[in-house]
């Protein structure tokens, strides 16, 4: 029997296997001879179809390209949603290609009418769909994105100038603002410091790179640290902290129990110690440590970013899809870390060396509306 793409049975089987072997991963192999029996009976020739046989067919590099993740996080991916019915298939549209209309539109920025010519769908039929598939990820948030343990990380165990100073710190915490569009009468309340119209993000991640904790859609006017004051007190979901535990933050942050803050009035950059500068105090020594610890959150940021393009720019949809791509995409980050989808990507931008320097006088920003209702 010849099936859709032109591939009899046996071709098939032979291809399933052969990626397993490539990949290491006999589930991988598995799915794409389902994949493959399946959309051959319905689709049959259809040249839409093209696409998710492009995908299986290319190299890795290929797919972390278009997609942001190897072929096996991929596939591990649909497992999932498929296996908890997230995600079903459409009249004429299988989930694989829902979600990779959605990956490629987070990966790379592109609006609906590039996604039109590229899948050879109705405008319609892909905004129903980026919708559906986004809903779906933002369902896979709670079982990626969690609060970490009370056990010290093994990345201040094993690291003996670390241990010395933060040895009951589990991970770090700040804020980074994702350009947003908004009604012309909400500018004010989300144009930011530096004049841009954003959405503040609240973000916690431990030492291994992964998100622990995402509170997006405030306001880009407020302050980082109104916005932590809110998860501890006002929110349904909580941000907590194990007792005798704490969080790095920088100086917008007060030093409070289960907050770690800098030294204030102590500048402090990183690329002023790589130059040959050594601290000359206890506090500056200590803000150079702080400082080398708390630079993980500014790689995770980078990697965030470079990962899904759509967070460099505002894009057209309502905030209320904004925000939820926001959490999407931090939860495919963690997705990608666990099952190892782009170690190349995370490579490249953790390579790069984030220098901070200390703000002093943060803004604090005007009450907003949220805060008000609160």
């Amino acid at each position: 029997m010849e099936g859709g793409y032109g591939w009899t049975e046996e071709e098939m089987v032979v291809f399933g296997t052969a990626l397993a072997a490539a990949t290491t991963t006999i589930a991988v192999g598995e799915y794409c001879i389902n994949y493959l029996f399946r959309t051959s009976s319905r689709f049959g020739d259809y040249e839409r179809s093209r696409i998710i046989n492009w995908i299986i067919r290319e190299g890795e590099q290929v797919c972390v390209a278009q997609l942001r993740m190897n072929k096996a996080t991929f596939f591990n991916l649909c497992s999932l949603l498929r296996d908890r019915n997230m995600l079903p298939d459409g009249k004429h549209i299988y989930m694989e290609e829902q979600l990779v209309i959605f990956l490629h539109t987070v990966g790379h920025n592109v609006r609906n009418r590039v996604i039109e010519n590229q899948f050879i769908r109705l405008g319609e039929t892909v905004s129903r769909y980026f919708t559906k598939a986004l809903d779906a990820v933002v369902g896979l948030y709670p079982n990626f994105v969690k609060l970490p343990s009370a056990e010290t990380p093994p990345e201040i165990l094993s690291n003996p100038k670390w241990s010395t100073y933060f040895q009951d710190c589990i991970g770090a915490i700040d804020g980074i603002h994702v350009p947003a569009y908004v009604p012309a009468l909400e500018s004010a309340t989300y144009r930011n410091r530096k004049g841009i119209l954003s959405q503040n993000v609240m973000v916690a991640c431990t030492f291994d790179m992964k998100f622990v904790y995402v509170l997006a859609g405030w306001e880009g006017s407020v302050s980082d640290a109104r916005i932590l004051h809110s998860t501890l007190t006002h929110t349904t979901d909580r941000f907590t902290i194990p007792q005798g535990k704490y969080h790095i933050v920088d100086a917008g942050y007060a030093h409070l129990p289960g907050f770690m803050a800098s030294y204030r009035g102590v500048q402090y950059h990183l690329n002023e110690y790589h130059t040959g500068r050594n601290p000359t105090n206890k506090k500056e020594l200590f803000n150079y440590q702080h400082t080398q610890l708390r630079n993980v959150i500014e790689r995770i940021f980078g990697v965030l970013k470079a990962r899904f393009s759509i967070l460099k720019s505002a894009p057209p949809y309502n905030l209320n899809t904004q925000v939820k791509i926001v959490i999407a995409c931090c939860m495919l980050h963690n997705f990608i870390r666990i099952f190892g989808g782009d170690s190349l990507m995370e490579e490249e931008v953790t390579s790069t060396e984030v220098t901070e320097s200390v703000d002093l006088s943060p803004c604090e920003g005007n009450a907003t509306q949220r805060e008000k209702d609160e």
